[in-house]
């Protein structure tokens, strides 16, 4: 069985637990097929985000971000390929 995601890691400009609820809440509900994270301990208010390949791609999610009057920007994406 083949598991292939692309996992990326954005900085945010997200600050609380509320904020970060509020985020992940819309961007599950626009994007569904996505499975959302973020870290507020880190300094970087990390935001990550799994996705199939040929899904929904880093810039929709920062447009999506600024929609919400949310900064980010993509610090790192990575390939995961499993069998």
């Amino acid at each position: 069985m083949n598991c292939n995601a692309i996992v990326e890691i954005f900085k945010t400009n997200v600050k609380n637990r509320i904020d970060a609820h509020f985020a992940k809440s819309w961007l599950m509900i626009a994007y569904p097929e996505m499975d959302v994270y973020f870290d507020l301990s880190d300094s970087q208010n990390i935001l990550r985000v799994e996705n199939k390949p040929g899904g929904i791609n880093k810039d929709k999610i920062v447009r999506y971000f600024e929609k919400l009057s949310y900064r980010t920007s993509l610090l790192l994406q990575v390939n995961l390929t499993a069998e």
